[in-house]
């Protein structure tokens, strides 16, 4: 890709990234001022959640112009790998969220069931969540390959997708069966499911960024080789590969030519 077309990439992305955040932003706000209303923990930890996604969104779209930036005399590589200390950042605030406030509150509403839950502010505030959600996803889909930090956001759109269906279930749930312990187990489901994406979704590929990894769909041996296959080309020695950013690789080494090149 050259660098005009990189350029209008990058806007489109902006622009994706913006409309998403502030959809989300809105939404969030709903889900947090109706889920106190309504006494749901389950909207309330889907607002949490949504929070904490919008905060991500946000980030993603800083991310994007620092990433941008030339490189310096003391940054030779620019900032590329700031997409990788947001996704951690963004991941590490949503796990904490979970396990420090929502997990011990839906713990606690288990063990003492609510006796009464606005079903129906719950069930309409939900549904506005989970199109929102598919709107903010379908923004980033595009782009979520290209960048750590608006994976992660994306992901938290995907994740956040599936507790709104959750919390339209537990709300239908409860107006069915009457019973009000359906809003905290589904909670705890939400929690366990989320903690798991962060890490297999965020965490894997931010840590193999910072610490320099080759990139999974990289065979560091097969780049080897077809270097060693060009004319001329005795042999390559110290060959170091680095994943810089999703979208940038730091290829280094010596090579060997024939006597006479």
């Amino acid at each position: 890709m050259n660098s005009i077309a990189k350029d209008e990439r990058t806007k489109e992305k902006r622009k994706a990234i913006l409309r998403s955040g502030v959809v989300i932003s809105v939404v969030c706000f709903l889900e947090l001022v109706f889920g106190f209303l309504s006494g749901s923990l389950a909207l309330l930890s889907d607002g949490g959640h949504m929070f904490v996604d919008a905060a991500g969104i946000w980030a993603a779209f800083a991310a994007i112009g620092i990433a941008g930036r030339m490189a310096t005399d003391r940054f030779t590589f620019g900032h590329r790998n700031i997409e990788a200390t947001v996704g951690i950042v963004s991941a590490t605030v949503l796990m904490s969220l979970i396990l420090f406030h929502i997990l011990p509150h839906a713990i606690q509403r288990f063990m003492h069931p609510q006796t009464s839950i606005s079903l129906g502010m719950m069930l309409a505030v939900a549904v506005v969540g989970l199109f929102a959600n598919m709107y903010s996803a379908r923004n980033l889909a595009p782009f979520k390959e290209e960048d750590l930090a608006v994976r992660g956001a994306y992901l938290q759109n995907k994740s956040d997708f599936i507790l709104s269906l959750c919390v339209i279930a537990g709300a239908v749930l409860m107006l069915v069966t009457g019973s009000f312990l359906w809003d905290p187990v589904l909670t705890i489901l939400m929690s366990v499911y989320l903690i798991y994406m962060a890490i297999r979704e965020v965490y894997v590929d931010a840590v193999k960024i910072l610490h320099a990894g080759v990139p999974e769909d990289i065979d560091l041996e097969e780049v080897k080789k077809t270097i060693e296959s060009v004319q001329g080309v005795r042999e390559v020695l110290d060959l170091h590969l680095v994943g810089m950013g999703t979208d940038f690789t730091k290829l280094e080494g010596h090579i060997l030519v024939a006597q006479g090149l």
